[in-house]
């Protein structure tokens, strides 16, 4: 498990992912109330406005980053997001059209 400091702080990896995904698990944390960083090769990237992601900011793999205090509740959260049920509205019949 990667550790690294930032703005004094231990932050903790939850690992390495293409960059949308990244931004959609980041954003998943902070609906529950979590902080998360990604890292890219560049910089450490708090928030990434939807036009940046657009317009082609780096979409390569970055890192996902918790502080280590909530590194238990980042992974129960993220452990649900996996067990989730699909939409019940969605049947693949749906998709054929």
């Amino acid at each position: 498990m990667e550790k690294q400091l930032y703005n004094g702080l231990e932050w903790v990896s939850l690992g390495t992912f293409p960059r949308l995904l990244a931004e959609g698990l980041r954003r998943s944390l902070e609906e529950h109330g979590l902080v998360g960083l990604i890292k890219t090769p560049f910089q450490w990237v708090i928030y990434s406005p939807v036009i940046e992601l657009e317009t082609g900011g780096y979409m390569g793999e970055v890192q996902l980053f918790v502080p280590e205090a909530m590194l238990e509740e980042a992974n129960f959260v993220l452990e649900g997001l996996s067990s989730e049920p699909l939409d019940e509205n969605f049947t693949e019949d749906a998709t054929d059209s």
